[in-house]
């Protein structure tokens, strides 16, 4: 049964990369029926509980779709009145004075609650999955790489096939958009680049032979060169920067957290410090070398391809955005609702429809008013502190210390690149995010980041009584 979870979560997301990272309703309602089979699989087979449990990210992670939900419940006017003023309004000029929702287009709404709770359950069965198989919890990355490999061969063939007929294009993959495409592409990344480390310093199974760490060392390279690869080709200026980021962020915990090889070797901190700034310099240089004209050409003029907006415009829409934020501060105009909600605002692209608001934080805060905003924000922030913490693990060799390493890589590059964009409200990433932080959350990382804890409490004791 559990098998068959996991297949079912692998179908529903390659689904939803296939079909344009689940842009159209109607096409990812399909993904959204396979989660939820797995999710109905994962509980029916789960035994053992003991260990799985962690209340305060489930129940926070609960009380987002559920305030979802109480958008959509109609309530009397005069409640409403005094919870959004702007959207009792609204209802008063079209002439309603009945019981009304938070949300001014509650159908909207519904769908954007069915994405919510796709991500909830997802997160929570790769969560239990982890805990199941928390001997190969490396197990559970194999889709992502998989799936990254193949977006990022594909963008790579659409990207020199252009060139070869003089028709130079950015690549997008099967997504829709190139930034979608590069934003699946740098949470893929990191995993790669750490899953490298994993399998040469210490094997997936173990006793095993070097050839196959090798072999899986090699295979995980692979797929973060062709991933960086991609990126490249998409010619995302957001994309490409959170991917070097986050390689970059990855860099200087291994060299400076408690559990770095460095450190516990006994390097002094003076060349780890000079380590350190290789690193950075490094990193200018992917910046300066990696990139090809046509994206050296987006960075320095600074325009936008035919699918995006520039950074002009992006401004303007973050100034009409605050405005409607102002206008439903505390409950939101109904998560999905920001293309309606903005009309009576927008003085930007007057062209051009504004269906997002190419910031995923000014967005939520928009949708979701200041309480749905702040549950969401809280969440991320718990599961990456506790990704941080098991990442900076003082057990030497650890794969579980790889993998939230790389899972906190893959955290930076996605929050880094929402703040010009909006990846997490692309269906299909967002359940790749949410994939993530099932990981980032599993009881073998918990008791990873309890051994760091447990560490860093010894070393206090021991330097007090010197």
């Amino acid at each position: 049964m559990l098998w068959l979870s996991f297949s079912l979560l692998t179908a529903g997301l390659g689904a939803g990369l296939v079909l344009n990272g689940g842009a159209l309703p109607q096409e990812w309602n399909w993904s959204i029926l396979a989660i939820a089979l797995a999710g109905l699989g994962s509980r029916l087979a789960r035994r053992e509980r003991e260990g799985i449990a962690d209340y305060w990210i489930t129940g926070i992670l609960l009380a987002l779709p559920l305030w979802v939900a109480v958008q959509m419940i109609p309530l009397p006017q005069g409640l409403v009145s005094i919870l959004s003023p702007m959207r009792a309004e609204i209802s008063r000029e079209a002439g309603t004075t009945s019981w009304i929702p938070l949300s001014i287009a509650p159908a909207r709404t519904f769908q954007w609650l069915l994405n919510a709770s796709a991500c909830a359950v997802t997160f929570l069965v790769i969560r239990d999955l982890a805990f199941v198989w928390r001997r190969n919890i490396w197990r559970l990355t194999i889709p992502i790489l998989a799936f990254g490999f193949i977006e990022g061969a594909l963008g790579l063939y659409q990207f020199y096939a252009g060139r070869l007929v003089r028709n130079v294009q950015p690549s997008s993959g099967t997504w829709i958009n190139p930034d979608r495409f590069s934003g699946f592409l740098e949470m893929v990344l990191p995993l790669a680049v750490t899953g490298a480390f994993a399998a040469w310093r210490s094997g997936v199974l173990p006793h095993e032979a070097s050839g196959g760490k090798a072999l899986k060392a090699a295979a995980a390279l692979t797929v973060a060169v062709t991933c960086l690869s991609g990126i490249v080709v998409s010619l995302s200026r957001a994309g490409f920067s959170g991917a070097i980021v986050s390689l970059a962020v990855l860099l200087l915990i291994a060299l400076f957290a408690p559990g770095a090889r460095l450190a516990s070797a006994g390097i002094p901190v003076t060349r780890r410090i000079t380590a350190g700034l290789a690193a950075i310099a490094a990193t200018s240089a992917a910046f300066l070398f990696l990139p090809t004209d046509e994206l050296i050409a987006r960075f320095g003029l600074a325009v936008a391809s035919s699918q995006s907006l520039s950074g002009e415009t992006r401004l303007e829409l973050w100034r009409d955005t605050r405005k409607l934020i102002a206008a439903y501060p505390l409950t939101g105009s109904g998560l999905g609702t920001y293309e309606s909600a903005l009309m009576r605002f927008k003085t930007a692209a007057p062209m051009r429809t504004a269906d997002y608001a190419h910031n995923d934080y000014l967005q939520a805060a928009a949708e979701l008013g200041i309480a749905g905003a702040a549950i969401g924000l809280i969440w991320i922030a718990l599961v990456f502190a506790r990704t941080l913490r098991a990442s900076t693990s003082p057990v030497p060799g650890s794969p579980n210390r790889y993998l939230a390493l790389g899972l906190a890589g893959s955290m930076v590059a996605i929050l880094i690149h929402s703040l010009v964009d909006f990846n997490l409200y692309m269906p299909a990433e967002a359940m790749v995010f949410a994939w993530i932080c099932g990981l980032a959350a599993s009881s073998p990382l918990r008791a990873q980041a309890s051994v760091t804890s447990t560490a860093a409490v010894r070393v206090i004791q021991s330097t007090s009584l010197q």
